[in-house]
């Protein structure tokens, strides 16, 4: 559970500093690397989420 809840908090750190990032005035190349950085956050969010969810499946919840 922790690795999931630390993934998430990352991927929202991510997106907290793309907004701000995102009122500024970025050239295509830092657009482009900052995309990259909340697509891997976000797929490692995604990762982690999958494999609690899967380790809560295991242990009975039906989690849907």
């Amino acid at each position: 559970m922790s690795d999931a809840a630390s993934a998430m908090r990352r991927h929202g750190s991510q997106m907290d500093a793309a907004v701000q990032f995102a009122q500024t005035e970025l050239s295509e190349e830092e657009r482009k690397q900052l995309g990259a950085r909340l697509t891997a956050s976000f797929n490692e969010a995604q990762a982690a989420w999958d494999a609690y969810r899967q380790h809560l499946i295991q242990h009975g919840f039906d989690i849907r």
